[in-house]
């Protein structure tokens, strides 16, 4: 049996002050991308390749309230945010279980 493939979205998210602005590095998951493309039909904003940089906005907001370091509802990320800068794809290949020791 093939391991699985895991594949995550890396984001900078920049919010605050525009003068003196605060900064995270923020690993988006499958779960964070289909609750943005959930969010996007109750909205009724068409598919999220309509807007992209609503939804890469909205897909790093759910990974920042996921992991705790944003804790507000998605009017408050998009008063604060400055910018989401999308940063490299990452694919994991987790490897298979090896033998237990004797």
């Amino acid at each position: 049996m093939a391991a699985p493939k895991l594949t995550l979205y890396k984001f900078h998210v920049f919010g605050g002050d525009a003068d003196d602005p605060t900064s995270y590095e923020v690993a988006a998951f499958g779960r964070d991308i289909t609750k943005t493309e959930a969010e996007f039909a109750n909205r009724r904003w068409g598919s999220t390749t309509d807007r992209p940089l609503t939804s890469a906005a909205m897909i790093a907001y759910f990974a920042l309230y996921r992991t705790g370091a944003f804790k507000g509802k998605w009017e408050d990320f998009e008063a604060w945010y400055l910018s989401v800068e999308p940063g490299e794809e990452v694919s994991a290949n987790p490897t298979e279980a090896g033998q237990e020791p004797a």
